[in-house]
């Protein structure tokens, strides 16, 4: 088992854990967060990317 520290309290709490056991602090919803904005950064970049090469190869 492995530990991380909490967002919240800064306690070690457990890499399986879904609320600090401290402070109480919901440890699954900061995961769930950083897995929206990555999608996002990932859908902005493509986009991004398609725009630029289409920009070039329609000239």
């Amino acid at each position: 088992m492995s530990l991380t520290s909490c967002p919240e309290c800064r306690r070690q709490v457990s890499t399986k854990a879904d609320m600090c056991p401290h402070c109480g602090y919901n440890i699954r919803r900061e995961d769930m967060k950083l897995g929206v904005i990555g999608f996002m950064v990932i859908v902005i970049v493509i986009l991004s990317v398609s725009s630029i090469v289409g920009f070039f190869f329609s000239n």
